[in-house]
């Protein structure tokens, strides 16, 4: 079967924002930082449409071309917005990470859940909110962890696959309140190695972000995957 993601936080606004989507062209999109009311504007376009409420007036949705159903996951107030929904051949993550502790320790509490009752492969995707290059500064919740994790699960960064750049070098994703000198790599799309990657795209700043539709930019995945194909996650 073949498969397109894509994810972007569109940054408040989504009731006016929604065209965008059909410029992203995938058959299921993580959209972050949304409100209730613009999702439930959306919803009624897709065959699938799932919402998850924050500690804020914005939240997380899901909009599939795919029936999709729930993957069993608890969260904790404080996890902020996650998604996991799943069908025979494949289960996903959506994730909208923000923090209690720390922005990365929830994230890697969801995770270690979500791997331990994992059986199938698995993309996660959304605004993880973190990176190598935070970790010098920090004693806990760090990125290098989180890396080892989705490896262990079998998981890799497809920007990163597909690019060769290594942790901590990336090109930005995100441009805190469309600052050219705060800019940073936070939004991800991580993939079971039983997805074969036949195209990533990071989308340009042109006009994402010149014509201020967010100050983070989409990603895209194109992926292929076996139906017999099998997770090694434990």
């Amino acid at each position: 079967m073949n498969l397109t993601v894509a994810t972007w936080n569109c940054a408040d606004g989504f009731a006016k924002k929604r065209p965008f989507l059909a410029e992203m062209d995938a058959d299921i999109i993580c959209i972050q930082e949304l409100r209730e009311s613009a999702f439930a504007l959306e919803a009624p376009n897709w065959p699938h449409a799932t919402f998850a409420k924050s500690d804020t007036a914005r939240g997380l949705a899901i909009f599939s071309r795919i029936p999709l159903t729930p993957f069993p996951m608890r969260y904790r107030k404080t996890d902020r917005a996650y998604i996991a929904l799943q069908n025979d051949n494949f289960v996903i993550l959506g994730a909208w990470v923000k923090p209690a502790e720390n922005y990365v320790t929830p994230s890697q509490r969801v995770f270690r859940q979500f791997f331990r009752k994992l059986d199938r492969p698995a993309v996660i995707l959304g605004d993880l909110n973190q990176n190598a290059v935070f970790d010098p500064a920090r004693k806990v919740g760090l990125f290098k962890d989180t890396e080892k994790m989705m490896r262990k699960a079998d998981l890799r960064s497809l920007y990163h696959h597909d690019t060769g750049h290594a942790f901590g070098q990336e090109a930005p994703t995100h441009w805190l309140t469309f600052s050219e000198k705060r800019p940073y790599h936070l939004d991800y799309i991580w993939a079971s190695h039983a997805f074969k990657l036949t195209r990533f795209e990071l989308f340009p700043t042109d006009p994402w972000l010149t014509a201020r539709r967010s100050d983070h930019l989409p990603m895209r995945a194109s992926l292929s995957l076996h139906r017999d194909a099998a997770t090694t996650a434990k």
